[in-house]
């Protein structure tokens, strides 16, 4: 079972972004909701379907926002964390980034592989990497199909790289990945995890400026075909 609630867009002010980007508009968030939405179910669904267990999402929300910024929201005390980063090609470019703790990651590890594989256990460590980046493949391809579906846009990605490391390294690894790390970009978060909380992880989905001016085009064409007809 998949639990999903709508999207929420929260900071979006004329300040929040840097000079020439393109704002959407209520009406484009609210396409965006619909299709993020639809996203946000299925890489839940493929979660679910990977590890033979419920698997829930709080609200997704959407914030314009940068390297420090990121880091300033997820803030985390955890030793060790695990990141999943998966680039997004094809007509609208994107990165996606999974974010847990050392010992969640073990346990999503232990239910996609029964048990057979540890990221601690060096004779079965590169098993239970695969088996990371099949779940970080997995999501990102379900999120992403269901926006080029609705925008009318091919895609492709790439194979996840994976890193452990202390949350400041991992927020260091983030900001080497994106476009511009003091720019500010459409961001797309939520948090999936199990209803005993036995893992949690955070999702990020995270357009720069130039992805986003194609998606608010890409939008803009339907509501003019929309127009035609109403």
């Amino acid at each position: 079972m998949i639990y999903t609630m709508p999207f929420q867009l929260i900071g979006r002010d004329d300040k929040s972004m840097t000079d020439g980007s393109a704002l959407l508009t209520p009406e484009q968030i609210d396409d965006l909701r619909e299709v993020g939405n639809i996203g946000a179910g299925r890489a839940s669904a493929r979660l679910s379907e990977m590890i033979r267990q419920r698997c829930l999402i709080n609200l997704p929300q959407i914030e314009y926002l940068n390297a420090q910024d990121i880091q300033s929201k997820f803030q985390s005390q955890d030793q060790n964390t695990v990141v999943l980063f998966t680039p997004v090609l094809g007509d609208i470019p994107a990165r996606m980034f999974i974010f847990m703790n050392f010992t969640h990651a073990e346990n999503l590890i232990e239910r996609i592989t029964k048990g057979e594989a540890k990221l601690t256990d060096p004779s079965t460590h590169r098993a239970a990497v695969f088996a990371l980046k099949h779940l970080g493949d997995y999501m990102a391809w379900a999120f992403a199909m269901s926006i080029s579906k609705f925008l009318k846009t091919s895609t492709l990605h790439a194979m996840p790289e994976l890193i452990v490391d202390t949350w400041p390294k991992a927020m260091e690894f983030l900001s080497q990945h994106m476009e511009s790390p003091t720019a500010k970009s459409l961001v797309t978060y939520l948090t999936f995890f199990d209803p005993e909380k036995t893992f949690e992880g955070k999702y990020l989905y995270i357009l720069d400026d130039a992805a986003q001016t194609k998606v608010t085009a890409k939008l803009q064409r339907l509501w003019d075909l929309r127009s035609r007809f109403y």
